[in-house]
């Protein structure tokens, strides 16, 4: 037998295709329907989930929402880290962020968010030689 033909026959996605069914058909309708319930209930444009820290701190009981951090003045590969205070956050919560908008010099990223009981903290470092000097605005999601 050829290698490619030893190949189709152990893909489950050729079986699918060819023979009806085959080993990836693993999801099930129910599992899916609380992803698409999910999506759905959440809001194309966040206006009401949006909390300005000042000093670095602010509260945004929500599991998903806009960050604006206070005006920044973080060095050269400097640090800076935001407490949010969350009731929906527990230890064991994985909170994906993403800086959607940074109009200032430097280069923030994030580099580590740590989720706690009530709380994430999230920690920026300046990955440029020139300062940090506008807020930043981060969105988030607590799965």
């Amino acid at each position: 037998m050829a290698l490619l033909e030893k190949i189709k026959i152990g893909r489950g996605r050729f079986d699918q295709h060819v023979k009806g069914t085959g080993q990836n058909q693993q999801v099930r309708a129910s599992e899916f329907n609380v992803i698409v319930d999910y999506l759905n209930e959440r809001k194309s444009e966040n206006t009401t989930n949006v909390v300005t820290l000042t000093a670095g701190e602010g509260t945004i009981d929500s599991v998903y929402g806009t960050i604006t951090t206070q005006d920044l003045t973080t060095i050269a590969g400097g640090i800076e880290s935001f407490t949010i205070t969350n009731s929906t956050c527990t230890e064991n919560s994985m909170v994906l962020t993403t800086i959607s908008n940074y109009g200032g010099t430097g280069v923030p990223i994030i580099f580590r968010v740590v989720p706690s009981a009530g709380s994430f903290v999230i920690t920026v470092t300046n990955q440029s030689a020139a300062p940090l000097d506008e807020p930043i605005t981060i969105k988030f999601l607590i799965i």
